[in-house]
């Protein structure tokens, strides 16, 4: 895990599964993209903005603020296998109190709840 402050910059073009967790509470946001450094500093900025689509996720970044959320990228594959690999990751909700196995998780862009 390593916190929004992190240089992603490595994970310029690169397709995969990410997580962001509170570490108070230990909820997570699963999603995937097709370019993880892009989207990572996306929700970073939307959140700081007080802008992100996700109000649960909006009001927790409001409540705990920015330090104590981590980012974890869960798996990243090539543009050929991403499919295969979502359709792995389906089966639950993508907001987990226990740790995140990354079979179990829907990559449902609103499914960090309360």
């Amino acid at each position: 895990m390593a916190k929004f402050s992190f240089d992603f910059s490595e994970y310029k073009n690169v397709w995969g599964i990410y997580c962001i967790r509170n570490t108070v509470n230990n909820k997570r946001y699963i999603g995937s993209a097709v370019n993880l450094w892009e989207r990572i500093t996306q929700h970073q900025k939307e959140l700081n903005k007080q802008i992100h689509f996700n109000l649960h996720l909006q009001r927790s970044w409001d409540k705990y603020g920015e330090d104590v959320y981590e980012v974890e990228i869960l798996e990243t594959v090539n543009g050929e296998s991403v499919t295969g690999l979502l359709r792995t990751f389906n089966g639950c909700t993508s907001l987990e109190e226990e740790p995140v196995v990354p079979k179990s998780v829907v990559l449902s862009e609103g499914a960090f709840q309360s």
